[in-house]
């Protein structure tokens, strides 16, 4: 089992819950295959700078090209989730300096996150932080 970081906008988060679907941009798909089902995540809601939601992959990944985020096909690398429930409100501007994945000397953690497909593996370590700052 791997623990997962997640980025996303706030609107894309609105429709991962409507759905129940988180989706990535093409040419991630070597590192997502390592997306497993039943693997834990941790919503990190970008532009709030908050870690909002938790919960567990609830299927394999897969590509679908269908509009669910937006117009133009975007997001077609999907993984199905499970949240665990209602929304959080933590401040992670200051912990995601705390991830070890996030650590560089010349970029700041969000902008790994970018150049990482907007997904990275985190330690239980950092997981069990992050998911007891949750009511």
């Amino acid at each position: 089992m791997k623990y997962w970081l997640f980025m996303l906008k706030p609107d894309t988060y609105e429709i991962a819950k409507e759905h129940q679907v988180v989706g990535f941009r093409n040419g991630v798909e070597k590192r997502l295959a390592e997306i497993r089902q039943g693997d834990p995540f941790v919503i990190y809601l970008s532009r709030k700078r908050l870690f909002v939601n938790a919960g567990t992959v609830d299927g394999p990944n897969y590509i679908d090209d269908s509009p669910i985020f937006g117009e133009k096909p975007r997001y077609s690398n999907r993984v199905r989730i499970h949240l665990r429930g209602k929304d959080q409100t933590v401040d992670a501007s200051e912990g995601l300096w705390s991830i070890e994945a996030l650590h560089s000397k010349k970029a700041f953690p969000w902008a790994i996150l970018i150049t990482k497909g907007s997904f990275v593996e985190i330690t239980q370590s950092n997981f069990d932080w992050i998911t007891g700052q949750f009511e």
